[in-house]
């Protein structure tokens, strides 16, 4: 890999996004990513000028961290930069949720979902790391201990939200960077957080990297070569768990532990890695996945992971993703129901980002397997709730004798033991009227004389639910 000039770089990799797009799509729109440090600066005038060539709509968004006194002044200088060009910026102020990630961690999450929300379909969000960048990115990966996905390091282009992003500046060097800025006449501000030696970053950008570098002549063209095999790695690991995935997953795509098995322990982590990455997850360290895939082989439902906000669970011979939830809910959440009993109320939203239900006065089009339920609307004086723990609760059901228990309806429905404690149950005052996306009670049922209200289900809860059931008809001996 060749390091290049700034401007022979930024129209190389911008023009080459643009050329694999433009039988596809209208021209895009260039949003940088303008911080008012050097670096960015040099992005915003490369990306004026190309913008200007190539008559593309352009504009900036500038993110106020709010985490240094000269945050204001790099909100001011960038505005009058803006200004001078007649670029449209947008500058953006976050509270930076402070984690046990480290700060710049957790600055560079904030600054990424700002970016995110931002971003429509054509827009192209530009960013300034260099090569210098990707350097230190591989170091301190390596320092990580991380496998190939961390060496291939920052890649040139991706998908991201609505849009794409691109690092147009990746190939150049910081010293041409600064070169072409000093021979412009480009104004910027330093930023002084880059004197911090408490991060990490910054001690390898002055600590170790001069010393690696001095090693050899055109050390840093060759980490960069390695950076790029590791990218080519990635992407053949990518093709493989393609190839095992069309033989492992399910139509709905969960996973079926017995084929997943049958791979080899190298293949079987890389088929999870990119099965969980095609699903827009974080991944689990490699200890906690290898340690999954041991006790994968287990005949047992209650081999489980759970990392950051996500959980992989073994049902039957199925292995299915699902957010972390809780064992149990405790709360009882009162619904207001409106006032004329013919028309719908607001919708719920369900705790823990289960789902949400929702009233509907005409039945909505559906594509998946959870039934609209008609239930009576509720009679005045009734409250509405929806209700989570129900212990010892007995069910009367249209068209049969008796009660039934609740887990007996539940393993009917074919809805696991596990997922029956978060299922919510619908109330009109202390009476049982539905189990949402399952079934509707006899209390529940409207008389000829009473208005009726189709209720809905939508969410995470509910489509797990529904994909389980669909692997059940598909093989009976799924979740026995």
């Amino acid at each position: 890999m060749t390091t290049h000039a700034p401007a022979e770089a930024f129209a190389s990799a911008l023009g080459a996004l643009l050329f694999s797009a433009a039988e596809h799509a209208p021209p895009p729109n260039l949003v940088v990513a303008y911080s008012g440090g050097r670096d960015s600066t040099v992005l915003l005038h490369l990306a004026f000028a190309f913008a200007q060539k190539h008559q593309l709509g352009l504009r900036a968004i500038h993110v106020n961290h709010q985490l240094q006194t000269a945050a204001e002044a790099f909100v001011r200088h960038c505005q009058h930069e803006c200004a001078t060009l007649a670029i449209p910026l947008e500058v953006v102020t976050l509270d930076v949720a402070r984690t046990d990630k480290g700060l710049e961690a957790d600055a560079r999450e904030a600054r990424y979902a700002a970016f995110a929300t931002r971003l429509q379909a054509n827009d192209i969000l530009l960013l300034g790391q260099h090569a210098d960048d990707q350097l230190e990115t591989l170091l301190l990966q390596l320092l990580r201990g991380a496998g190939p996905l961390g060496l291939a390091c920052m890649p040139a282009s991706a998908p991201f939200a609505a849009g794409q992003l691109c690092r147009p500046l990746l190939s150049v060097r910081r010293e041409a960077l600064a070169a072409l800025a000093f021979a412009r006449g480009w104004r910027w501000i330093d930023d002084p957080s880059n004197e911090d030696h408490s991060l990490a970053r910054n001690r390898l950008r002055s600590e170790l990297m001069p010393v690696l570098l001095r090693q050899r002549e055109g050390a840093a063209e060759v980490l960069l070569r390695a950076v790029h095999w590791q990218a080519e790695s990635v992407g053949l690991l990518a093709d493989l768990a393609a190839i095992d995935l069309a033989t492992v997953a399910t139509s709905e795509g969960l996973l079926q532990r017995s084929r997943l098995l049958a791979l080899s322990a190298p293949r079987q982590a890389n088929l999870l890695r990119h099965w969980l990455l095609r699903q827009g997850c974080k991944l689990p360290n490699a200890d906690k996945l290898q340690e999954f895939l041991r006790q994968l082989a287990a005949a047992s439902d209650k081999v489980t992971m759970q990392w950051a906000e996500q959980a992989l669970r073994v049902y039957g011979d199925l292995v299915l993703l699902m957010p972390a939830w809780p064992a149990a809910i405790e709360q009882i959440i009162v619904w207001s129901a409106a006032q004329d009993s013919s028309a719908p109320v607001s919708p719920l939203v369900l705790p823990y980002a289960l789902g949400a239900l929702r009233w509907q006065t005409v039945a909505p089009a559906r594509s998946d397997a959870s039934p609209v339920l008609t239930v009576r609307a509720p009679r005045a004086g009734e409250t509405v709730s929806v209700r989570w723990q129900t212990a010892g609760l007995r069910l009367a059901l249209p068209g049969r004798q008796g009660r039934r228990e609740l887990k007996d309806v539940f393993q009917e429905a074919r809805i696991p033991a596990w997922l029956r404690p978060l299922w919510p149950k619908l109330f009109y005052n202390d009476t049982l009227v539905a189990l949402p996306g399952v079934l509707v009670t006899t209390d529940g049922q409207p008389t000829t004389s009473e208005a009726s209200w189709l209720l809905q289900v939508e969410g995470p809860l509910f489509s797990l639910a529904t994909a389980l059931r669909a692997a059940h008809t598909a093989d009976p001996q799924q979740g026995n």
